[in-house]
């Protein structure tokens, strides 16, 4: 990546609430799982296990993150991203396991269970996109929280006591 890009991601990640970055996450998911459909059709099987690697890693983060209490929905969106990790993981084991040579990969069954990993991912990128559109009151709740706190930064860098919101 080069430095302007990534210097750009940078700014985009500091700057985005909560919400966004969920949604970046889940954004980033897609791709790495689209790169790695591509690659596996390109006959790229290492590069394929490294964005599927990726992929696995994001979708870690999502379950990990997952507010667990607090709203109604909690239980089903941790066994939706716990259900997300588990695919990822068990794709990933079984393409460490077929490059030692222990076992062979079906690549229609893998590409139907990935195909149906980019519609759920996809969807949670829709859900995600709503959220973010239709409540910019949350939107601006953060940002007010972090330009709240940036003010609590002195001019020389030291943290003063940050205040709880």
């Amino acid at each position: 990546m080069n430095d302007v890009r990534r210097r750009y991601l940078e700014t985009q990640i500091q700057q985005a609430s909560p919400q966004q970055l969920w949604l970046m996450l889940l954004a980033g998911a897609v791709g790495f799982t689209r790169r790695t459909t591509a690659h596996w059709q390109a006959g790229e099987a290492e590069e394929a296990a490294g964005t599927l690697l990726r992929a696995k890693e994001i979708a870690a983060e999502l379950y990990q993150n997952v507010q667990r209490e607090g709203w109604t929905g909690a239980a089903d969106m941790e066994r939706l991203y716990r259900y997300i990790y588990a695919e990822f993981t068990a794709l990933h084991l079984d393409e460490l396991r077929a490059r030692q040579g222990d076992w062979k990969v079906d690549p229609a069954f893998r590409s139907r269970r990935v195909e149906a990993l980019i519609r759920l991912l996809e969807t949670e990128v829709e859900t995600w996109s709503q959220v973010c559109d239709q409540h910019p009151e949350i939107l601006t709740a953060d940002a007010q929280r972090r330009q709240d706190f940036q003010r609590e930064i002195t001019w020389d860098g030291e943290l003063d006591e940050r205040k709880e919101t």
